[in-house]
Formats: C-alpha cells, structure tokens, sequence
C-alpha cells in the first residue's frame, strides 16, 4: 500500500472532502441539475453536481452492499441535513474507507481526483 494513504489523517482528509463537497448539494441531490438549480436558487456547474451526485452514489452503494442501516439512514439524515450530520458520516467514512482501501477508499480517491489539481495515489 501507498504510504501516503497509510495514514488516519490522510483518509480523514480524503473524508472530509468528499463530504464537504457533497454537502451543498445534498438536499437537492436526488433532483435533475434544473430542478437542483431551481431549488437553490443558483446556477449550478453540471460538472460539479455530477461529482456530487458520484460521491452520494459511491457511499450508498457501499452502505447498502455491506448491508449497514446505520450508515444509510446517516447518509440520508446528512443529505437532509448537512451541518447536523457532517462530523458523524466523515467519521463513518474515515473508518470504512481505512478498513478498505482497495475498495471504497480507491472509489473516494479517484472521485475526488476529479477535481483536486494535486492529485493522490489511487490505495
């Protein structure tokens, strides 16, 4: 494994992205980018939703392949509600991307390589 990924803080770096850049999107994530527009009351850059969108898709697949009620009803309480929620799901990520970092620590790495200018190592 990459020693740059070894570590707690580098994946709760990771984890801390990935969610803060869904955060804004969150209540309006499962709408089209119009509608997402709309409800906001901004103009919305697709690039940046479909990320979003790519993030929320990642980390409920996982959560519902490891069959974890738990982390899906925080998913979905934090899409809800970001500012209430954020602490609790970087600290589920944090954790389940460090426990697999092959798996969904990759998935989160490559997602936010899209938009990171410096990028990291895929784990």
């Amino acid at each position: 494994m990459n020693d740059t990924i070894r570590g707690d803080t580098t994946w709760n770096d990771i984890a801390s992205e990935v969610i803060d850049y869904l955060a804004p999107f969150g209540p309006v994530i499962m709408m089209g980018l119009e509608n997402a527009s709309r409800q906001l009351g901004k103009r919305i850059e697709r690039k940046e939703f479909v990320n979003a969108k790519s993030v929320y898709a990642v980390l409920k697949t996982s959560f519902e392949r490891n069959d974890d009620d738990h982390a899906r009803q925080l998913l979905e309480d934090f899409v809800k509600t970001p500012a209430a929620y954020r602490d609790q799901i970087v600290a589920l990520v944090l954790n389940q991307a460090a426990a697999a970092p092959h798996g969904l620590g990759r998935k989160l790495i490559a997602i936010s390589n899209r938009w990171r200018v410096n990028k990291r190592p895929l784990a």
